[in-house]
């Protein structure tokens, strides 16, 4: 099986891209940017033949509806894997190629017959057919395994000769620099950039910045047509959420629990510093990610983290740390879920709330919250941890009521307010957790 990493969750499309790091230290940043909403697994494995399960795989792992459209994305090496799902049979509704459409020196026909293909179907508007190209052919001179080089395969696959007379100079303005031929014929769209024969920034090039545009320009429409026919697409708002938690991070107090920013986040909840304000950052950033998206609150939010988890688990939006410790719910763990916790017994307020950046699939939070060494700040949790009350999405609907989570959220919610404020159950649970 393939190894991938999701880079965004969401609706659709389905973009599957291999050797491609969609890290966030990679082109995570800007496949998010480039296709907002869409489904993105990103994979540096390049498999030999192509298997159903890794695309059923993808589709669990970026929550991508089972009709959303398949793009599949390659980039260099990763093209091939790319080539072998389209010889097994499948049939995307792109396919993104990115300086990748390599064959052998002497290549059997399949090799250049699997892009002409591609080029009809585009060309006809069965699909939409993205290749790309640099002038490096180096490879078919190397002593062990040389090879055809992409401007070299699309030449023959596309009956495009002048490809080849194209002089092999480095751009003047510096890499990618813009297209020195194109062509465009129905869903067919094929780009060759100029650089040397040998030309290891050229191709550096291509996936850091031909990609990303690539995508925009050509896959972007169709990401926001499904977009626009059901609303923002699962992750969204979560996605939006770590946005805004992201862009304070360094903000600092001015005073105890003050500062120009964290005042305007206490008073827009209505009360007036100072306050402990974990809870109206984290309100702050989420009426910030609504107004973006447009689309209305899912809760009030408010200055008090343990009535906020009351809110979140009366929504059903909640899973339970205990639910989480027995692997249930774990789709919740996304980029931008939030984290409730109790504070322990004798320290400052009751409860404590941040925003998840990442989990690394066992223990681990990365996380991001207000309030924390008097300051926003990025900090190590931990799922095991005792004080875990429950990780919630903001989006609406995007997990259901659940009768347990109900109860387990209840009972640890209200027993941390009942050592705090004398508070019984849900019910009695206060909005705001007042200074002590």
């Amino acid at each position: 099986m393939t190894t991938f990493h999701t880079v965004q969750r969401g609706r659709g499309p389905l973009v599957v891209a291999f050797l491609v790091d969609g890290s966030d230290q990679g082109s995570g940043p800007a496949l998010r940017q480039a296709l907002p909403g869409a489904a993105i697994a990103t994979s540096l494995d390049v498999p030999a033949k192509y298997l159903r399960e890794d695309l059923a795989e993808a589709r669990t792992l970026t929550g991508a509806e089972a009709t959303a459209p398949l793009v599949l994305v390659g980039y260099s090496r990763g093209v091939q894997a790319v080539r072998a799902a389209l010889v097994a049979g499948v049939e995307p509704e792109a396919v993104v190629a990115i300086d990748g459409t390599h064959a052998g020196l002497t290549p059997p026909d399949w090799q250049i017959d699997v892009w002409r293909e591609l080029a009809a179907d585009a060309r006809a508007g069965r699909c939409i057919a993205v290749l790309t190209c640099t002038l490096q052919r180096y490879t078919a001179r190397l002593a062990q395994n040389p090879y055809l080089g992409t401007s070299v395969v699309l030449s023959r696959a596309l009956d495009w000769p002048e490809l080849l007379e194209l002089p092999q100079v480095a751009p003047a303005g510096g890499y990618p620099g813009a297209p020195v031929a194109e062509r465009h014929e129905g869903g067919l769209h094929v780009y060759a950039y100029s650089g040397l024969d040998t030309d290891k920034a050229a191709h550096a090039a291509q996936v850091v910045s031909v990609l990303p545009g690539m995508l925009a320009l050509h896959i972007g429409p169709m990401a926001e047509q499904l977009r626009d026919a059901g609303g923002p697409a699962a992750g969204d708002l979560e996605a939006a959420l770590l946005r805004h938690a992201l862009a304070t991070v360094g903000i600092h107090e001015v005073g105890a629990n003050r500062g120009p920013w964290i005042d305007e986040a206490i008073r827009a909840c209505g009360l007036e510093p100072p306050q402990y304000w974990c809870a109206c950052a984290w309100t702050r950033w989420l009426r910030e990610a609504c107004a973006e998206l447009g689309v209305p609150m899912p809760i009030p939010g408010g200055a008090g983290a343990l009535a906020i988890g009351v809110q979140l688990v009366r929504a059903g939006l909640a899973v339970t740390a205990e639910q989480l410790l027995r692997g249930e719910g774990l789709d919740v763990l996304i980029p931008g879920a939030t984290c409730i916790w109790r504070r322990p017994a004798g320290g400052p307020g009751a409860g404590h709330i941040n925003v998840l950046e990442r989990w690394d699939g066992g223990d681990a939070l990365a996380t991001i919250g207000g309030n924390q060494n008097d300051s926003v700040c990025r900090t190590r949790d931990r799922l095991s941890d005792p004080l875990l009350v429950c990780v919630s999405r903001v989006s609406r609907g995007a997990i259901g009521p659940s009768p347990e989570a109900l109860e387990i959220a209840g009972r640890q919610l209200a027993l941390s307010l009942a050592l705090e404020h004398g508070a019984g159950g849900l019910d009695d649970l206060p909005a705001v957790e007042p200074m002590t």
